[in-house]
């Protein structure tokens, strides 16, 4: 959706392959998006041993015998986070380093603000109730990338769609969670699973939609009763030939799931309304073309 968004917005011509490879460099951006959070945890929690060696070096006896930051290391997600040797291959081979001048302000504040926090101190009463150790590492990940400016500006500077990408990898976050706490190993989402087809229906998706681009228009076009064309969202109007594309030229995907899907891509970045109109609009595409294969 965002590359055909950018073939819509561009201002310039740009070739089917041309888009393809910036759907794949985009894939590849949401993969390191994810294990660059998965780092920020690294940081915090190495934070939590510098910040204990300047207690013990600077400051009066009841400050050097105050333990609660050390909870925070203690914390059996953040745990397996910091000690996996798979996340620092998959770190490494994706090349996903924290540039330490520019990070470190960052994790520190950070970390000071978490540590300080009600939330933390709450933590802290409650640690041995269930739930609590996802609750802390999901607070980290979604209070902060919404909450905090430094943290959302940083992320923004790093990976230019961050807060369109966020979304799927905050999903994905909570899934590692979940298999941490369940003990699978390894606990990493696999980001793409069969890459070759998945990247595959990507690429022929874009082909598809730039290719009939005009005649996808037009049966949107014919599908607007109450809007005049030019009153529909661009980005309505991509997820319509989207989803049109899918009913034309992969049958193999049932059409419910088809509107399902794009139903769902309306809630998540178009206006509210969008999604009846986009669910309306598809049902009647599929509707007609069922009648006319005589289905």
């Amino acid at each position: 959706m965002q590359v055909l968004y950018m073939y819509q917005q561009g201002g310039r011509e740009m070739s089917v392959s041309e888009l393809q490879k910036i759907f794949d460099n985009q894939v590849e951006r949401m993969e390191k998006l994810y294990l660059y959070y998965l780092a920020f945890i690294k940081e915090i929690d190495h934070q939590g041993l510098v910040y204990d060696q300047e207690v013990r070096n600077k400051y009066v006896e009841a400050s050097r015998n105050a333990t609660e930051h050390l909870r925070l290391r203690e914390n059996p997600i953040i745990r397996a986070i910091a000690d996996s040797p798979e996340l620092e291959e998959q770190l490494e081979k994706f090349n996903v380093l924290f540039n330490h001048e520019a990070d470190d302000n960052l994790v520190q504040k950070v970390f000071y603000d978490l540590k300080n926090s009600e939330f933390y101190s709450d933590y802290l009463k409650l640690v041995s109730q269930p739930g609590q150790h996802e609750e802390l590492v999901l607070y980290i990940f979604k209070h902060y990338s919404e909450n905090f400016q430094l943290f959302e500006q940083h992320f923004e500077e790093e990976f230019t769609n961050f807060l369109d990408d966020k979304k799927l990898v905050s999903s994905m976050l909570k899934k590692t969670i979940q298999n941490i706490m369940n003990g699978k190993e390894p606990f990493l989402i696999e980001f793409i699973q069969d890459w070759e087809n998945t990247i595959g229906f990507g690429h022929e998706l874009i082909e598809k939609v730039v290719t009939h681009n005009a005649d996808l228009g037009e049966k949107v076009t014919q599908k607007i009763l109450k809007w005049e064309p030019g009153q529909v969202a661009v980005l309505d109007t991509i997820i319509l030939k989207m989803g049109i594309a899918e009913f034309m030229y992969f049958e193999s995907i049932p059409s419910t799931v088809t509107i399902n899907e794009y139903v769902e891509l309306a809630k998540n970045y178009s206006p509210p309304n969008s999604k009846k109109f986009i669910n309306g609009v598809l049902d009647a595409v599929n509707r007609e073309m069922v009648l006319k294969q005589g289905k």
